[in-house]
């Protein structure tokens, strides 16, 4: 039986934190219940833009791979990552604070599924963009998560591929400690860490840091546990 009414989820968090499992586990819902479901990001027409001005491939921005690959000397050799980083920052200060909003509002309001899905929540006009009256008169139900994960010094150092560094404190001294991705990079940064952090740093990683959001749910315990709480957190949506 279909979820019977127009449900929209909104999903923070920072990078590899887990977002795309939750956007997984309510696609299986969404088939279980025979409900339509599409997910419609705020970045979307930012990577099609992308992908249409340097003539790379547009699933190459949409992967941890292609957006870690470097592009051309005509674009400074930066990463796709910072292309993007750029552009979406520029267009929004250049153009108008809300020009990826309004772009996602126009998209989302010509979609008919029962659930809209949009795991790149980032900034804080995309958090609210629920107390919209048009988005508002769109769905039954407006709900916005926040998925938090901290690191240990090892899984971290793993997980996104650190360059070495001589003076990296010793996973066995540091113990099993779980911190945050800003307790990290500060003590990174205490060690005077050589390498580029700036995709950790960068405004659309860190601008809903002390946001109230309405849900807010903890990747610390394994992949097992984590899916646990979603499950709850989706029953009392696929009710």
């Amino acid at each position: 039986m279909s979820i019977n009414k127009k449900v929209l989820i909104l999903i923070s968090g920072k990078i590899k934190s887990g977002k795309g499992e939750l956007s997984n586990q309510i696609t299986n819902r969404c088939v279980e219940t025979l409900s339509s479901y599409d997910e419609i990001n705020f970045a979307d027409k930012l990577k099609e833009f992308a992908s249409e001005t340097t003539g790379e491939p547009l699933e190459s921005f949409y992967t941890q791979e292609g957006k870690s690959e470097q592009l051309g000397h005509e674009w400074g050799c930066m990463t796709k990552r910072e292309f993007l980083q750029k552009l979406g920052t520029e267009i929004r200060n250049g153009v108008h604070p809300d020009f990826w909003v309004n772009a996602w509002q126009s998209t989302v309001l010509a979609n008919n599924s029962d659930v809209v899905i949009a795991q790149d929540v980032r900034f804080d006009n995309e958090a609210v963009v629920g107390g919209r009256k048009a988005i508002k008169d769109h769905f039954d139900e407006i709900h916005v998560v926040r998925i938090d994960r901290s690191w240990t010094w090892d899984e971290f150092k793993k997980e996104f591929e650190l360059p070495p560094f001589e003076y990296w404190p010793d996973e066995r001294a540091m113990g099993e400690e779980r911190m945050s991705v800003e307790d990290i990079l500060k003590d990174l940064e205490w060690f005077d860490y050589p390498h580029d952090m700036t995709k950790f740093t960068h405004e659309s990683e860190t601008a809903l840091d002390r946001w109230g959001f309405e849900y807010v749910i903890n990747n610390d315990e394994g992949l097992d546990e984590y899916i646990r709480k979603l499950n709850l957190f989706l029953n009392k949506i696929f009710i």
